[in-house]
């Protein structure tokens, strides 16, 4: 995995990868920075879910269903 402090706590990090291999014109770091940038997006998409789930079930428990 990368560090953290290398890349930054957030996914723009991902993204340095990304614009790095575009930069220097390497497909390693191409690779890597699309591969991490594609799983920032699932693992984001899951969080989401999750608190609208959590959202939706806490509103139909105080409507009493």
């Amino acid at each position: 995995m990368v560090d953290n402090q290398l890349l930054g706590d957030c996914s723009f990090g991902f993204l340095l990868l990304l614009a790095l291999g575009l930069i220097e014109k390497d497909g390693l770091f191409i690779t890597a920075g699309l591969a991490m940038t594609i799983i920032s997006v699932f693992a984001l998409g899951g969080l989401v879910w999750a608190i609208v789930t959590s959202a939706l079930l806490f509103l139909q428990h105080l409507a009493g269903q």
